[in-house]
């Protein structure tokens, strides 16, 4: 079997809880979700706009031993690891605005020490666009639940493989399983970083 089928993780933020529009960042714990308990597990995507004259982007105290990825106009432009303060240069634009996008995955919490008891996942540090701090931020949990994956399987306009640009998303393939069922392995050599399910079943992640 192969992976045939994908969908930009970006169109599927309609399925996803929308906690509605914050004047600050939230970390995963902070987040309005499961019953206001917050985050739990997984990524979160980021999103703000900005005018088109707006020139650079700039990222503080951000992800902690934690990866992301910074989209503009739903173009990735920087991958993101371990940084104090990072600014980044937006490229021009066509239309009437940029769309800022930064997905940050969550890859754990300590369970021990003195960090156990403050330890924050998500943006923690000050996000501005040319100096300005004051951003109006959408701010998405991404848990792939069951509940989301069955939303994006049945209402999402899923694309036909190859991909023209590296992009975050979501890749679905079938598997006619003939005969008494035996162990199966997925080759995951060229698939580079993320998360495998079967039957919505999170199976863990993977980095090749």
């Amino acid at each position: 079997a192969s992976m045939h089928l994908y969908l930009p993780l970006l169109d599927t933020s309609v399925y996803l809880p929308y906690p509605g529009k914050a004047a600050e960042l939230l970390s995963m714990e902070q987040l309005p979700v499961n019953r206001n308990t917050g985050q739990r597990f997984g990524y979160v995507l980021y999103r703000t706009r900005a005018k088109k004259e707006s020139t650079k982007l700039t990222i503080q105290n951000c992800f902690e031993n934690q990866t992301g990825v910074v989209i503009v106009n739903k173009h990735p432009l920087h991958e993101l690891s371990n940084y104090n303060q990072l600014t980044i240069t937006l490229p021009a634009v066509d239309t009437d605005e940029y769309i800022v996008d930064i997905l940050y995955e969550g890859t754990g919490r300590v369970n021990y020490g003195e960090r156990l008891d403050y330890q924050r996942q998500g943006l923690i540090g000050p996000v501005s666009i040319d100096g300005d701090r004051e951003l109006i931020w959408r701010i998405y949990a991404v848990e792939f639940l069951p509940s989301f994956l069955s939303a994006a399987e049945a209402g999402g306009i899923w694309r036909r493989m190859p991909v023209k640009e590296r992009i975050p998303m979501l890749v679905k393939g079938t598997i006619e399983i003939k005969g008494i069922p035996k162990d199966t392995f997925a080759d995951m050599s060229n698939w580079g970083k993320g998360v495998l399910f079967v039957n919505q079943v999170n199976l863990g992640r993977y980095w090749v």
